[in-house]
């Protein structure tokens, strides 16, 4: 087992972001996205882990989407 290659996140928009990784080489992989609030706290929040297809992880309650990342796992977690 190896980790994910070929991965692409982004900010989908202010409701979170969205990862994609093309091989899962029997790994797994998950959204990332960085979150701030109203008051300036700055959260981050993952999405579910995934081996095909998107990854979404969505800002909670009324923060909104600063960055979005991806997490990967030699691992298979789905």
């Amino acid at each position: 087992m190896a980790h994910p290659t070929r991965c692409h996140y982004e900010v989908g928009g202010s409701w979170g972001g969205i990862a994609l990784c093309r091989n899962h080489n029997g790994g797994s992989y998950r959204g990332i996205v960085l979150c701030k609030w109203p008051d300036g706290k700055v959260e981050d929040f993952e999405g579910g882990w995934r081996q095909y297809g998107k990854s979404y992880a969505y800002c909670q309650g009324d923060s909104q989407a600063m960055s979005a990342g991806v997490e990967t796992s030699p691992y298979n977690k789905t």
